[in-house]
């Protein structure tokens, strides 16, 4: 098991990226409530993961599985469901959202501490973007059975 350090930040919107160079994700939720069991395809990778509860830090297993479980799983997870295309960069990785999301746009960074986590500062390109890393309706969890989230009030 691994400890997930995190920050995240809604962005205005995604700046023009080429789609070949971001990675499509579909991923579904069998379990999202006291904690979230997933399946993801992202690329042609097969995972399932368990998240345990949290903000900026929380317990994560991740381990790769077989297209045919994902598949088998898939269906179970009708309603609980989000899609998007990642692009990672050297200071993090920015998820553009699609389907129902279409429009959402997160800047997410993960750090090795708390410590780091908390002195991170986003770079001057992502000026206008709010953090969102404790509001739990941003969370892909969250996402996955709501809509799009009002724009977050600045702090």
């Amino acid at each position: 098991m691994a400890r997930e350090i995190e920050r995240k930040y809604r962005v205005p919107k995604a700046p023009r990226l080429p789609r070949k160079d971001g990675v499509e994700i579909r991923q579904g939720y069998l379990v999202a409530a006291g904690g979230e069991l997933r399946i993801r395809k992202a690329g042609s990778r097969h995972t399932l993961t368990v998240k345990g509860e949290g903000g900026r830090a929380r317990d994560e297993f991740e381990t790769r599985i077989p297209r045919w479980v994902f598949e088998i799983l898939w269906p179970h997870t009708t309603g609980r469901r989000i899609e998007k295309r990642r692009y990672a960069f050297e200071d993090g990785e920015l998820d553009v959202y699609g389907g129902r999301h279409k429009g959402l746009v997160i800047f997410e960074r993960e750090f090795s501490s708390l410590k780091k986590a908390k002195k991170y500062a986003l770079p001057d390109k992502l000026r206008d973007a709010v953090e969102v890393t404790e509001d739990p309706s941003y969370r892909n969890r969250s996402l996955a059975t709501s809509a799009v989230p009002d724009w977050p009030k600045a702090p």
